[in-house]
């Protein structure tokens, strides 16, 4: 019975549930990720390089973004911007 549970014993099983939780609720990769728009994107990065010099200052984020949607899906963004 739970009256007969210590405070530090239920303080335990409390602990260890939300390390549960947190344990689920973390994304998981896609098994088999559609790798075409990275690859696009990793192209233009070496096609600027490569040809003028030049690459956005922003592309390197933008690949970051779609690494991480490629491999996690669109809900990635909301667990990670729910832990900022």
């Amino acid at each position: 019975m739970i009256k007969d549970l210590s405070t530090e014993e239920l303080k335990a099983e409390l602990l260890r549930r939300e390390n549960e939780e947190k344990a689920s609720a973390k994304p998981k990769a896609i098994t088999d990720p559609n790798l075409d728009s990275l690859k696009v994107m990793c192209q233009a990065y070496i096609d600027g390089l490569a040809n003028d010099g030049y690459v956005d200052d922003d592309l390197d984020h933008y690949i970051f973004e779609t690494a991480m949607t490629t491999l996690y899906g669109d809900d990635v963004w909301k667990w990670i911007n729910g832990k900022h």
